[in-house]
This record gives C-alpha cells, sequence and structure tokens, in this order.
C-alpha cells in the first residue's frame, strides 16, 4: 500500500513539474529544469543538467525529425517543445511504457519504438524500425548501454546516410573510453568532428556530421 502511495505521489509531482515546464521559455525552462529532473526520477541513470541544457539549446529552431538513441527524460523535453518531430529508439519493452505514460502526464507525444539490440557482426546496436523517417536533423544519442559490443558506434553505419551535412550529434558520456574510441572513429571512418564539453559534473561531445 506505502508502494503505491509513494508511485502515485511520484507521478503527480512529475505531471505537475512537466505541465509547469511546458508553459514556459527561455531563460526560465533553465531554472525550471532541475526540478523538473528531480521529479523524473531514476536519479544515478538520468542526463545531467548540463546535459539537458544542451538538448534544448540545440534543439530550439532545429528543422526536421529528431532522433534518440536510447529513450528517457531527453524524450519528454524534446516532446514539450517539438511533439511532432521527436523519435526515440528503446531496446526495454518495459522503459519504452514508462516513458510513453510520461509523455501523456505531460500532455504530450513522441514516436518511442521499441528497437531491440540485434548483432551486426563485429557490433550490436537497436535494429532500425521501419516507421523511421529517411532524414534526421538531430541526434540525441545516450544508448545504447556501455556494455553493449561496440557501445554507440553503430549510429554512423546504420543511420549514417540518414544524417544530412550539418546534423548536430549530442553524444552523452563522452569522458568514458569506451565514447572516446567511438568519437575517434566517426571522424576517422566518416570525417565527424566534435568537440568534447566538460561541465564539471557531465563530459558529452557536439558532434557535427
Amino acid at each position: 500500500m506505502k508502494r503505491a502511495t509513494r508511485t502515485l505521489v511520484d507521478l503527480v509531482r512529475f505531471t505537475l513539474a512537466a505541465r509547469r515546464f511546458r508553459l514556459l521559455s527561455g531563460s526560465s525552462r533553465s531554472k525550471a529544469l532541475p526540478g523538473l529532473r528531480t521529479a523524473w526520477g531514476n536519479l544515478g541513470f538520468t542526463a545531467d543538467v548540463s546535459y539537458l541544457l544542451a538538448v534544448l539549446d540545440y534543439a530550439e529552431g532545429q528543422r526536421g525529425h529528431f532522433v534518440e538513441c536510447g529513450s528517457g527524460l531527453t524524450t519528454v523535453l524534446l516532446a514539450l517543445i517539438a511533439p511532432d518531430k521527436v523519435w526515440s529508439l528503446e531496446h526495454l519493452e518495459e522503459w519504452q511504457r514508462r516513458v510513453q505514460t510520461r509523455l501523456w502526464l505531460a500532455g504530450t507525444e513522441a514516436n518511442v519504438l521499441l528497437a531491440p539490440l540485434r548483432s551486426y557482426g563485429p557490433f550490436q546496436w537497436y535494429q532500425i524500425p521501419a516507421a523511421l523517417p529517411r532524414e534526421l536533423r538531430f541526434v540525441v544519442c545516450d544508448g545504447p548501454p556501455g556494455t553493449t559490443p561496440g557501445g554507440r558506434y553503430g549510429l554512423l553505419p546504420l543511420l549514417g546516410d540518414r544524417l544530412p551535412k550539418g546534423t548536430v550529434i549530442l553524444l552523452d558520456d563522452a569522458g568514458r573510453p569506451d565514447e572516446q574510441l567511438v568519437l575517434k572513429r566517426w571522424e576517422r571512418e566518416a570525417g565527424w568532428r566534435y568537440t568534447i564539453k566538460d561541465s564539471g559534473t557531465a563530459t558529452f561531445a557536439v558532434v557535427t556530421v
């Protein structure tokens, strides 16, 4: 009973925070973001505020579709500012349902697609859903999990042809050795340039196609 009550309270808290956030703009959103992050929960696995702010900054004014490698709070953030543009690849069905529920509570929507991890020979990555648009203009790359063979490398061979010149990719966890190797490989194989951003509490990369 106590657990059910706590779950309900958490959902109400998130709903209020998300719907309040939707009404804000500019610097007011930045100030409200820590509260929304706390209301989201799962803090040990949720992106740092500095990364979330970068997601908002780069998404604002972008034309075309967005794609996420891994769903979460960034899905809600993107859907709050551009509900018709967001496509998220999620390999866990339970987490897909959780994110869809919170999108509904926030009063917005996004395409959260179930995309199981599969082997592509030397690496694993998401199975690409047929519904995914042929052109993607902004990428939030926070998956698959770091234990996946090949890590986040699969974005290049599997979706690289859908990313036109000038597309921005935000790669989270760029301070980890595996992500550093992926960045160098992307640059070597495709000429994708990148800049490392270190906020002191999080490290991510801004990659330009």
